[in-house]
């Protein structure tokens, strides 16, 4: 018998307002987004350790299928920090390096906690997706009328965060079928103006997140088109008449060094000269990288193991390649090789690739869970999530910084958050 916490009136509207003003904010602070990740830990933690003291509560919880989903994904997370954390204790550190994998484990065991032992209501589920939705328009008027170097911290993991969040949003529009139209398309436009946010923000890195939200439209559309009906086709005006406004805004307001089509041509550029250069890096971000990659896939076959050559090992190899290519003036600065598969394996050899696949093949898995009990949304929606994570990590190594692991747990959080909400015990309630 589950037990289901209901915490005093005064705490639990302290904890929503708190929790509303820091999701309001998570597009554009590191310090709310962070902020968001404790209050659903804590509120997880203080709900289970009550109903441990409370034997008997008024009324009978049903628990929610949808739970076995945030739970995978637990287990998912668990597998991730222990396979990070053996290799790490083998080195004797840095053990700062692995709050990723620790942030990833408390979320998720913090939201499984609270979705058992809590209760959420709707107007308090609405607050929390109008919040986190109106804080991609202050992403993205942030992002055109100051540039993505103004953002909360380094650009490149800030919007890679804000692609995640963008696609959960648009997954969550199809998801929440209880709430009204208004709230859906709200949803819908709030993806848009994220995505628009990615695309003049000028980190090439996440734009592959364009075709994954594109991509994942049509087929969520495609789904639920049995749905549809002939006042859908207002709603496409209203979103045409959107994007026209968005695209000419950014582009008329937008500060020229970050036209995004300015950064195609230098990346182009870039990656003509360090291809064509001999042993000398190209000088801009994607001659470095390609230098990287050249650099660290020869050196796997010298280095691999099962622990890997740790982390200090690995920052006296990336040393290596800034002498030899001529990079002297990056000595010390780079600290992983912009790709989160490739600084696995060095760093952690086997086991940094069972640490590397062990999120995605986890989600994967629980994708495949919700597709064969006809929750087809929830699975195009992680099968979104991974393949867009996968692409950011392409580029650079976005876990080792604090934010995008924080964004990356918010993203998931909302779409195992919408399944349960559609379950008999948390859905609609007259």
């Amino acid at each position: 018998m589950i037990t289901v916490i209901k915490p005093d009136l005064s705490i639990r509207s302290f904890l929503i307002v708190l929790f509303v003003s820091s999701l309001l904010f998570s597009g554009i602070s590191t310090f709310a987004a962070g902020l968001s990740w404790l209050i659903i830990f804590v509120s997880g933690i203080f709900v289970w350790t009550l109903s441990k003291k409370r034997s008997v509560m008024g009324g009978a919880a049903v628990e929610n299928r949808g739970n076995i989903y945030v739970k995978y994904w637990f287990f998912s997370c668990l597998a991730y920090f222990l396979f990070f954390v053996i290799p790490t204790f083998y080195w004797g550190g840095s053990w700062p390096e692995r709050h990723p994998q620790m942030r990833l484990l408390l979320g998720s065991l913090g939201l499984w906690l609270f979705l058992l032992y809590g209760e959420i209501r709707i107007k308090e589920l609405q607050l929390f997706i109008i919040a986190i939705g109106s804080s991609l328009f202050l992403t993205f008027f942030l992002v055109i009328f100051k540039g993505a170097y103004a953002g909360p911290t380094n650009p490149i993991p800030w919007i890679a965060g804000i692609s995640m969040i963008s696609c959960s949003l648009l997954v969550a529009a199809y998801q929440f079928e209880f709430v009204s139209k208004y709230l859906k398309n709200f949803l819908l436009l709030s993806g848009l103006i994220g995505v628009f946010a990615v695309f003049f923000s000028g980190v090439r890195g996440s734009w592959g997140g364009l075709f994954v939200f594109s991509f994942g439209w049509y087929f969520l559309q495609k789904n639920h088109i049995k749905n549809t009906d002939n006042k859908n086709q207002k709603n496409h005006i209203i979103f045409y008449f959107f994007i026209i406004f968005c695209i000419l805004l950014g582009f008329f307001v937008l500060p020229q060094n970050y036209n995004p089509f300015a950064r195609i041509q230098s990346a182009v550029l870039e990656f003509n000269k360090a291809f064509y250069s001999e042993g000398v890096i190209g000088g801009g971000s994607v001659g470095l990288r390609i230098g990287l990659y050249k650099f660290g896939y020869s050196k796997i076959h010298e280095y691999f193991s099962v622990f890997g050559v740790g982390y200090i090992g690995q920052k006296a190899i990336l040393n290596e390649f800034m002498v030899n290519y001529e990079s002297g003036s990056l000595l010390g600065y780079i600290g992983h090789y912009h790709n989160e598969f490739l600084n696995a394996i060095m760093e952690f050899g086997f086991f940094g690739v069972l640490g590397y696949i062990s999120l995605p093949v986890g989600l994967l898995l629980v994708g495949y869970l919700a597709w064969v009990n006809d929750k087809k949304t929830l699975s195009i929606g992680l099968f979104m999530l991974v393949t867009q994570n996968f692409m950011v990590g392409l580029t650079n190594v976005n876990s080792a910084h604090n934010y995008y692991p924080i964004m990356f747990f918010l993203s998931i959080a909302i779409l195992l958050t919408s399944e349960v909400f559609s379950g008999p015990y948390f859905g609609p309630q007259k």
